[in-house]
């Protein structure tokens, strides 16, 4: 008796597993899906930046291949010598196109300080994603985010920087001795390590911002 009451709690445990984890996926769906406008205007923002500040590679691939044997062999057929050889000379023969390329990263933060906390406080409280209230309700998670932001960047510098410092000298050491697939599986679990360590890292900033979030309108409810 006591062997099957356990088989029913496990199997009752597992199924209670897979119930909440249907049902975590289906209520992210439907929140995507009631407030469509916080993806569309995310999704905006990370084409029209993509597109604005790859101009300076544009500008770079065109000086090189546009009117040249080298454009022919690119599209005619694939060769990796000449792709290879168009990377090398990307940074010598191609005109600078002024500040484009250094604006991308503050603009891409920018946005992304006002659409993430937006995005989140429309679905906290069910009101309309349009940009106006997306726009709006980031501003006043603005600065919360920044300190957050910056307090993370703090902790994953102090724990992954000696990490990747460490394994840079490991896969050295590895290099001297072996090649191919012997050097590979030595460095990969280093790597898969350091990957974990900074997915857990992104994992409890994604937490700290929907808790941000979440106690602001709580506490606005309550007030």
């Amino acid at each position: 008796m006591d062997g099957l009451a356990a088989t029913d709690v496990a199997t009752g445990g597992v199924a209670g597993l897979m119930t909440l984890r249907r049902s975590m996926l289906w209520n992210g769906m439907r929140l995507v899906l009631r407030s469509p406008g916080a993806l569309l205007w995310t999704y905006a923002l990370n084409l029209g930046l993509a597109l604005l500040f790859s101009l300076r590679l544009h500008a770079q691939l065109a000086s090189i291949l546009d009117h040249s044997l080298a454009a022919e062999r690119l599209n005619s057929a694939f060769d990796l010598g000449t792709l290879l050889a168009v990377v090398h000379r990307l940074n010598y023969m191609a005109p600078p196109t002024g500040a484009t390329s250094y604006l991308g990263l503050p603009l891409y933060v920018l946005g992304y300080f006002i659409l993430v906390p937006g995005t989140l406080s429309c679905y906290r409280s069910g009101a309309s994603s349009h940009l106006a209230a997306l726009a709006g309700s980031g501003l006043s998670y603005f600065w919360q985010f920044v300190r957050i932001t910056g307090i993370t960047a703090i902790v994953a510098g102090i724990i992954l920087v000696p990490l990747i410092m460490e394994e840079s000298s490991r896969s050295a050491q590895i290099d001297e001795n072996f090649v191919g697939i012997a050097a590979l599986q030595r460095q990969l679990p280093g790597m898969v390590f350091i990957f974990f360590i900074a997915a857990l890292i992104r994992l409890y900033f994604d937490l700290v911002e929907v808790y941000t979030v979440q106690l602001a309108e709580h506490l606005r409810e309550d007030g």
